[in-house]
């Protein structure tokens, strides 16, 4: 009898686990090929069969798996077995067993075993028996209750079955996609083709990120896509973040993001395991992606910030829809809105990441992110009545090269190349204009043009300047602990604009005080982030003195910049305004529908008048905005002074700037735009400066005879390509 049953059992798992018949497997490489282009996977992760290997999901399990999650078919008592005989198989019973496999089926399909074709072949075997006992059993009057078939399902951890049949609160298939997306999906966001088309989609973060710009009712309506959670997936997700406050160390420290993300992933296995939770490989990228959000990047906001088309983020308060200000579109709303608990829990985070404190004592804060971008915080409704706000201005990690100042015609070569003679010479200048008019962008574009071997120490308060310069030191201020003295505000932002900066907590480091260290760090280059307060006044008198300085201020001419330097907080006399040699004038003008940055004018300070006390000033480069060209006015008084004083004849210093505008077109037509490129070829001209300009003669030559394009047609061309 016990031989029986073993044959009986043995049998009954064959029936089971039937091998895959052909058609089984041929279906399985078309489910792949279905997957669209925003698709998970994107179709080169490997075969379909060793993917399911790896992270067996519902749709294609192992027979092991399956032996383990449902057992056999109740066996019928020996007391039944040894009162009736064992008879030959009838046809009728023979057919009847497909039916029975079809309702006990794992995977809900009834013809993936042939027990026809078996009942031929072994007609007279034990296990003959055995399945006529079953079916006697389940013929009798008194069947067996269905509970024992719903038993077999394995329950997971969250209380859901986990039959692949129906994994959502309806029963909702799993669509093959990550993340659905609607609009005409283009690369670039143009303005030309979001007017042709009125709805477009481009990507932020493949396969997981995009946005959609539309047209309503003549609102440009920025709207973020990302994978949608079912049901089911939300609440694997929660589990998971549960999970996570009993298994993660808090002692583990971790800085680099990488490292972060990894360990995220590693703990997020471990729980899907020790809860033995079945997901497919999209649910699993799904929830995932939430986490690494969540914990490592910047929640609802990361989209905005990875995408490289947008340049500020601002949040007005809870309950209201996110404003961005897109480098075509400008300033847009956004689907994105932050409950009130959400968005403080947002601000705190920021300030976490930034390395910053803020409370209801301290509300407002600036502070600079991981990725360098500027974030401007205030919390509660302590100084913003609608609740806490935020607004982040985006930091390229790549920082603009002065061959792509060029491409987008901010400024002319031979504007830069003039600069570029001065730096060598180690004039002094200063970069104003209004807000957000390409101030910093201009100043760190034009310190890769500093001879690399010079030392450079920067001041910040955040951290922007970012060279590829090997001697190159960055500083920037610190915000001390405890509370101010001296009658100063303790809103957090003391220093700000100068006027309140004179309290100081302990700890404090300002600009002031990181100017005074770089004086004596003999630096050939100080540069100054942004001048506007007390620190005004030694960076003044270090250029009176010999040191070689730049930095930008806020001003719009030169009336405002004087008016601004010689009032409280700076209190800079005129007298050391005149030592400045070069200020260079940038303006955001709007240009039809467009925005554009322009520098409009670079005037040189030659002194001061003794009758007047006026400063003497001449302008050597302006901007035409009819034409939209700049027009070299003929004569430069700086460099008349860097002859006589270096002893080098005018006309070679002017035969030098030419060289060098060669040189930065050359750059321009071939391409090369990164910035680690530009300081490199740079520095390969201090190096080689007569063996390039033979070459670039040679090849001026060829362009004359029309082998080569022209300057214009290049650039305008990478430009659109590098946008």
């Amino acid at each position: 009898m016990g031989e029986e049953q073993t044959e009986v059992k043995d049998q009954t798992n064959e029936q089971q686990n039937p091998p895959a018949s052909d058609a089984t497997v041929a279906v399985q490489p078309e489910t792949k090929k279905k997957k669209s282009w925003f698709s998970f996977g994107s179709g080169d992760k490997g075969k379909p069969k060793e993917q399911s290997k790896d992270q067996p999901g519902l749709a294609q399990a192992k027979p092991e798996e399956i032996q383990q999650t449902e057992p056999p078919l109740p066996r019928p008592k020996p007391v039944m077995a040894s009162k009736q005989k064992s008879p030959p198989a009838s046809d009728a019973t023979v057919a009847a067993q497909p039916e029975i496999k079809k309702k006990k089926s794992w995977f809900g399909s009834g013809d993936k075993s042939k027990p026809k074709q078996q009942s031929k072949d072994q007609p007279n075997e034990p296990a003959q028996t055995g399945r006529e006992e079953m079916q006697q059993v389940a013929i009798e009057p008194r069947p067996l209750p269905p509970k024992p078939v719903k038993s077999n399902k394995q329950k997971s951890a969250f209380g859901r079955s986990s039959s692949p049949k129906k994994f959502g609160a309806k029963g909702e298939k799993l669509p093959e996609e990550l993340v659905h997306v609607t609009g005409n999906r283009v690369m670039v966001p143009s303005y030309e083709e979001f007017e042709r088309l009125k709805n477009i989609t481009y990507p932020v973060k493949e396969p997981f990120q995009y946005v959609n710009l539309q047209d309503r009712d003549g609102e440009v309506i920025y709207t973020v896509f990302e994978p949608q959670l079912t049901k089911r997936e939300k609440a694997i997700h929660k589990k998971v973040i549960t999970a996570y406050d009993l298994l993660v160390n808090v002692g583990t420290v971790l800085i680099d993001v990488e490292d972060r993300l990894k360990f995220l992933e590693e703990t997020y296995k471990e729980i899907i395991d020790i809860y033995n939770i079945k997901m497919s490989p999209v649910e699993y990228q799904r929830i995932l992606y939430y986490i690494e959000r969540d914990y490592v990047r910047y929640g609802k906001a990361d989209a905005m910030i990875n995408d490289r088309f947008i340049e500020d983020i601002s949040c007005n308060g809870p309950d209201n829809p996110v404003y961005v200000y897109h480098r075509f579109f400008e300033s847009i709303r956004t689907n994105v809105i932050f409950g009130e608990l959400e968005l403080n829990n947002f601000i705190l985070r920021l300030s976490q990441l930034s390395g910053r404190h803020i409370s209801i004592l301290q509300p407002i804060r600036d502070a600079a992110l991981p990725d360098g971008s500027r974030v401007n915080m205030t919390l509660g409704k302590e100084v913003t009545k609608k609740g806490s706000t935020f607004t982040i201005r985006k930091f390229r990690a790549e920082p603009i090269s002065p061959i792509e100042i060029a491409a987008l015609r901010t400024a002319s070569t031979s504007m830069l190349a003039f600069l570029w003679l001065l730096v060598e010479y180690e004039q002094s200048f200063l970069i104003s204009g209004g807000t957000a008019s390409g101030k910093t962008t201009l100043l760190n574009a034009v310190s890769m043009l500093i001879r690399p071997e010079n030392k450079i120490v920067s001041v910040e308060d955040t951290p922007e300047i970012n060279l590829a310069h090997p001697n190159w030191i960055q500083a920037v201020t610190r915000v001390g602990f405890g509370e101010q003295g001296g009658g100063g505000s303790p809103s957090g932002i003391s220093g700000l604009s100068g006027v309140s900066g004179r309290g100081k907590s302990t700890g404090d480091i300002t600009l002031y005080d990181l100017l005074i260290a770089a004086l004596r760090q003999r630096p050939d280059y100080i540069i100054v982030g942004e001048v506007r307060g007390e620190e005004a006044y030694t960076l003044f008198q270090a250029i009176s003195v010999g040191h070689a300085a730049m930095g930008t201020i806020h001003a719009a001419s030169m009336v405002e910049l004087l008016a601004r330097v010689e009032s409280m907080p700076m209190n800079v006399p005129r007298v050391l305004v005149a030592n400045l040699d070069i200020v260079i004038f940038l303006a955001a003008i709007r240009k039809g529908e467009e925005k554009v940055r322009r520098v409009r004018e670079i005037v040189e300070i030659l002194g001061i008048d003794q009758g007047t006390k006026e400063l003497i000033t001449n302008t050597v480069f302006r901007w035409d905005p009819i034409t939209d060209k700049v027009e070299y006015l003929g004569r430069s008084f700086i460099v008349e002074k860097l002859s006589k004083s270096f002893g080098i004849p005018k006309e070679d210093l002017e035969r030098e700037i030419t060289k060098r505008q060669e040189v930065l077109d050359d750059l321009k037509n071939r391409g090369v735009v990164n910035y680690k490129e530009v300081t490199e070829a740079v520095r390969q001209y201090y190096l080689e400066r007569e063996s390039i300009a033979v070459e670039l003669n040679n090849q001026k030559k060829l362009a004359e005879l029309g082998q080569v394009q022209t300057s214009e047609q290049v650039s305008e061309q990478h430009a659109l390509d590098k946008l």
